[in-house]
């Protein structure tokens, strides 16, 4: 198959040559061949490597008109930082190569101190940063906390319009004590009725019963409210006799 030299020189003619068909086709066919079979072709593509003809004389872009980016394989590079600049048509040029204003180091390469410096040091200032927000934002849960530790009431339990059996629990399980202070315990029964009150101290295995109210029975579709001082870990509960639909809220209140 004849080269692309070949074929041009063939197109060639002298005074007095007829131009015949097929030279018009051997014409469109050196011109097809130009634009898409060359190194590069119209389009762009690389058919075959590019080689300079004269060792590094060339450059690829300039420093206004620039290659938005290059995906490649590998990279060989001669110069280092301490080589001489390159001369070229458009002035002198490095042949380093830097990403983001920074040279690349290689293997080999001396690190100095001031080129890690600045770096470093924003380094540090983020992770000084970082430390004094988390320690700030371990103080804040330490106060939420102590905030929420502060609370004065806190509702234990409850039951609404409940059918209580007779000398049963109303709790289940018992009702544990969240601060030291008060359990306050608010009834209505729908019949008269005994109201009693278990106790389970902290560290102890021995519970503890005894009636509300004096021993009286609790008056019916009434109000009642009963205080009883308590540790945090303490267990209470509720019990009624004879069988009542009742209404009890038992509260933990903080110790004035």
């Amino acid at each position: 198959m004849p080269t692309l030299e070949e074929r041009i020189n063939n197109l060639i003619l002298k005074t007095g040559d007829v131009i015949t068909e097929d030279w018009y086709y051997d014409l469109a066919d050196t011109l097809k061949m130009i634009s898409l079979q060359s190194a590069v072709d119209y389009t762009g593509y690389v058919h075959r490597d590019l080689i300079p003809e004269i060792d590094m004389a060339f450059r690829l872009g300039i420093n206004n008109l620039r290659f938005l980016s290059i995906s490649a394989g590998y990279g060989y590079f001669t110069y280092d930082v301490n080589a001489l600049n390159v001369k070229a048509d458009y002035g002198y040029f490095n042949c380093d190569a830097y990403i983001q204003g920074r040279r690349i180091l290689k293997d080999g390469d001396p690190i100095y101190v001031a080129d890690l410096f600045t770096p470093a040091r924003e380094k540090v200032t983020q992770a000084i940063d970082y430390a004094y927000i988390t320690d700030y934002l371990a103080s804040m849960k330490s106060d939420i906390e102590a905030l929420l530790a502060l609370k004065k009431i806190e509702l234990l339990g409850i039951q609404v319009e409940y059918t209580a059996p007779a000398l049963a629990k109303v709790f289940n399980p018992d009702l544990e004590a969240k601060i030291d202070g008060k359990i306050k315990v608010k009834i209505t029964s729908e019949y008269e009725s005994y109201g009693y009150l278990t106790w389970l101290p902290s560290g102890l295995a021995t519970e503890v019963e005894a009636l509300l109210n004096l021993g009286e029975p609790l008056k019916s579709k009434s109000w009642h409210e009963f205080d009883f001082m308590v540790k945090q870990g303490d267990k209470v509960n509720v019990k009624f006799y004879p069988s009542s639909k009742v209404t009890v809220a038992v509260y933990n209140l903080r110790e004035e």
